[in-house]
């Protein structure tokens, strides 16, 4: 296993990472990198942070439509997002 990964790709999966939604050997690779780098976990930190505060600021349930149109809205975003740090084709 090859737990080197950049700072770009670590800081790329991190959502994956914070949501558990990756492999195992991925969230080791993220979990290395974190070890190694201050900075990055100081992302992390910030983060889990953020997440603690919304958590905590936001106990309501949003109406069902509301949570469809964002959910929409988030695979849009990510669509675009991959699609624009995909590496170039050989």
């Amino acid at each position: 296993m090859n737990n080197e990964i950049d700072c770009t790709a670590a800081l790329r999966k991190m959502f994956e990472f914070l949501d558990s939604e990756m492999t195992d050997i991925d969230a080791d690779e993220v979990r290395h990198h974190l070890n190694m780098c201050a900075e990055c976990l100081d992302e992390f930190d910030y983060q889990m942070a953020v997440r603690a505060v919304v958590q905590r600021s936001c106990r309501c349930e949003a109406p069902a439509e509301l949570r469809a149109k964002v959910v929409a809205n988030l695979r849009i975003t990510t669509i675009s997002v991959t699609k624009q740090f995909r590496p170039p084709s050989p």
